[in-house]
């Protein structure tokens, strides 16, 4: 019988990604993760053209490298060619954050293993079973296994097919019914069994028990309170997530200028003591500075409009530096700065002073009038 899939709506009340991503950060071991890549980069000649222009196209836009201070994105992909261990260790990091690179990176793992490619398509096909394969146009796995069933597939063709690699087969599955399996990432750790033990011990209890008066319904009172607390701390999570996304992706370029390391600008990173709400002011206030900059950064092609935005640069260029490191402090746990008193309600402050007007078209800004000089000491 073919395998029950789950609805979207299903599908986004479990929670799971089902991103191209997804199956290469959290489905796949670190070792594993590598040896992917390793495989695509040492096969990347002999792929088909299409998958080397997607995988060129993937590693310009997405890769970024190690300068002193930060890291630069670049045009990266002929490296492929010229000098794929260059790029190993790199594309390793930078496709747990780009779903295009991992989708890339897949269709030419995938192109390399032809031999069990095939064989997993005719083992699906024996089984009555589907392979829709994955959808690249937005690179993303269809749907997830129905519970057991993935694992089930997996050990019966790895029983039967033992000249192919065990981990191979695992991710060609995926790869090839574009379905991730059914995972559930609380199923075996020590909290789950702890609460499926607590919960086996109170359906033992007889209804008279004295546990059912007090304890259990406190209990479950603290349950309640705790999960509106996580809930809170998940809607800051995507909120942050969702600045730092418009912050790495629309001002790379000028990240890299500042030097600055967007590495750990990151959800999970945040301390467990962090000011939460102070770390969130301090990502939108950067984006908004960033998006001030932005239009002053290049050189002006008149003397005149050069001269306001160096004046520009040079209020905005040290609020950004600051509120960059301010974040990475906030993050650490340290204290925020207490809010100027001209500051609204829930600012924290620490923000560049007021661009001047810009000049008239044809004119040159007004300059501040010069500092009167101190008198002279007498003789």
């Amino acid at each position: 019988m073919a395998d029950k899939e789950l609805s979207d709506a299903e599908l986004e009340k479990r929670g799971v990604g089902i991103s191209a991503v997804f199956a290469l950060d959290y489905l796949v071991k670190d070792d594993y993760r590598a040896a992917v890549v390793t495989r695509v980069l040492t096969e990347f000649r002999r792929l088909p053209k299409g998958d080397r222009d997607r995988l060129k196209s993937a590693v310009n836009e997405a890769v970024t490298m190690p300068i002193p201070g930060g890291f630069r994105p670049g045009n990266y992909g002929r490296a492929l060619e010229s000098a794929p261990n260059v790029l190993q260790e790199r594309i390793e990091q930078d496709i747990r954050m780009s779903d295009r690179l991992a989708g890339a990176l897949l269709r030419g793992w995938a192109a390399s293993h032809r031999d069990l490619l095939d064989a997993i398509t005719r083992h699906l096909s024996d089984r009555g079973l589907e392979a829709e394969g994955i959808d690249f146009k937005e690179n993303r796995f269809r749907t997830v296994w129905e519970p057991n069933r993935w694992e089930t597939e997996w050990t019966e063709f790895a029983q039967a097919n033992e000249r192919f690699d065990r981990d191979d087969a695992g991710l060609m599955l995926c790869y090839v019914s574009g379905k991730l399996p059914f995972l559930d990432p609380v199923g075996d750790t020590p909290v789950s069994k702890a609460l499926t033990t607590a919960v086996d011990l109170m359906r033992e209890l007889p209804a008279t028990s004295l546990e059912w008066g007090s304890t259990i319904p406190k209990f479950l009172d603290s349950i309640s309170a705790l999960l509106k607390e996580k809930e809170a701390e998940l809607r800051w999570a995507e909120d942050f997530e969702a600045v730092m996304r418009t912050v790495k992706s629309e001002y790379a370029e000028l990240l890299a200028f500042f030097e600055q390391d967007t590495q750990n600008w990151a959800a999970v990173k945040v301390s467990p003591g962090a000011d939460t709400a102070a770390v969130l002011r301090s990502a939108k206030r950067l984006r908004d500075l960033l998006s001030q900059y932005q239009p002053v950064h290049p050189v002006a092609a008149g003397i005149s409009e050069e001269r306001e935005r160096r004046r520009q640069r040079d209020e905005l260029q040290p609020a950004i530096q600051k509120t960059a490191q301010e974040i990475d402090r906030l993050m650490a746990g340290a204290p925020g700065d207490p809010p100027d008193p001209g500051d609204p309600p829930g600012d924290s402050g620490n923000h560049p002073p007021a661009p001047r007007p810009a000049a008239p078209p044809g004119r040159a800004a007004p300059e501040p009038p010069p500092a009167t000089p101190e008198p002279a000491p007498p003789a």
